[in-house]
C-alpha cells in the first residue's frame, strides 16, 4: 500500500452511506417482492419439513433476486439451519423457535429475521473489504497506531469488556491484534450510539 490511511479516512470509508444504503435497499427490495405460494404466510405451519421448504423456497428467491443466479436446493437447505441457529438471539434451538412462530401464523416474522441476516452478512463481508484494503496486514506499526487512536478518540463506543481487554494488551504487537476487531464493529458501535444519544435527547425534551 502506497499511502497508510489514517483512521479518520478508515473510518469515512466504512460510515460511507452510498454503499450501506444501496446494500440495504437491494435486501429490503428483495423482501417486498416474495410472492409465496397461496396462503403461505397465514397458513399455521405445522410440518417442520414443510416450514424448512417454506424457508428455503425465500432464500432462493432472494439471492436470485440480488445475485441474477440460482441458488442450489442443498445450498439453501443448508442456509437455513445456519441463519435460524440463533433466531431472535436464542443459544440454541433457534429452528424450533422460529417454527413456533411459523405455527402461529407468523412466517412473515421469520422471513423479516432471515432479510435482516442475509443484509448483514453482506454489510459484513463489505466492512471487511475495505479494513483488509485499507491496512497493510503485516504493517504492524501502522495497525498499533490505529488501535491507540481508535482508544484516544472512540472511547465512547467501546464496551466495558472490549475497555478491559485494549487495557490488558501492552506490548505493540498485543494491540495490533485487535484492530480488525475494532474497525469491523465500528459501524455498528457507532449507529448503536447514536440510537440511545437520540433517545436520551427525546426523553429530556418530554
Amino acid at each position: 500500500m502506497a499511502k497508510k490511511l489514517t483512521l479518520t479516512e478508515i473510518i469515512d470509508r466504512l460510515e460511507a452511506t452510498e454503499d450501506v444504503d444501496k446494500i440495504t435497499d437491494a435486501h429490503e427490495d428483495a423482501r417486498e417482492k416474495y410472492k409465496p405460494s397461496a396462503g403461505i404466510i397465514k397458513r399455521k405451519t405445522k410440518d417442520f419439513r414443510k416450514f424448512k421448504a417454506a424457508i428455503a423456497d425465500y432464500l432462493k428467491h432472494h439471492h436470485k433476486s440480488l445475485y441474477k443466479t440460482e441458488l442450489p436446493d442443498h445450498m439453501a437447505t443448508a442456509m437455513v439451519e445456519e441463519l435460524l441457529a440463533n433466531y431472535k438471539g436464542a443459544q440454541k434451538g433457534g429452528h424450533m423457535d422460529a417454527f413456533g412462530d411459523a405455527k402461529k401464523g407468523k412466517l412473515a416474522d421469520v422471513l423479516d429475521y432471515i432479510k435482516v441476516q442475509l443484509r448483514e452478512d453482506e454489510l459484513g463481508k463489505r466492512d471487511v473489504h475495505i479494513i483488509e484494503s485499507s491496512v497493510d496486514p503485516f504493517d504492524l506499526d501502522h495497525q498499533t497506531a490505529i488501535v491507540k487512536d481508535y482508544m484516544e478518540t472512540h472511547e465512547h463506543l467501546l464496551t466495558p469488556g472490549m475497555k478491559a481487554t485494549l487495557n490488558r494488551r501492552k506490548k505493540p504487537e498485543q494491540l495490533a491484534q485487535l484492530y480488525k476487531g475494532l474497525l469491523g464493529n465500528h459501524r455498528q458501535a457507532a449507529k448503536d450510539y447514536k440510537g440511545l444519544t437520540q433517545q436520551a435527547e427525546q426523553g429530556e425534551r418530554e
